[in-house]
């Protein structure tokens, strides 16, 4: 097989793997809606927050 052969099939399946991709992205995630407290995110944030910026136990600087 010649580069140029190699070239285009590889092409063509780079091709296919997209279409397919696109296709399972539209039948099971396109309509898929995640619907987000804002209060509970921002406690949790704030939460996370507080949490790294907390000493660790047992030292004395925090590392």
């Amino acid at each position: 097989m010649t580069n140029r052969n190699l070239l285009r099939e590889l092409g063509w399946v780079v091709v296919l793997k997209l279409v397919l991709i696109m296709l399972l992205w539209s039948a099971f995630v396109r309509d898929a809606r995640v619907t987000v407290d804002d209060a509970a995110m921002a406690e949790r944030a704030r939460a996370e927050a507080v949490k790294t910026t907390l000493p660790r136990e047992g030292t004395d600087d925090g590392h």
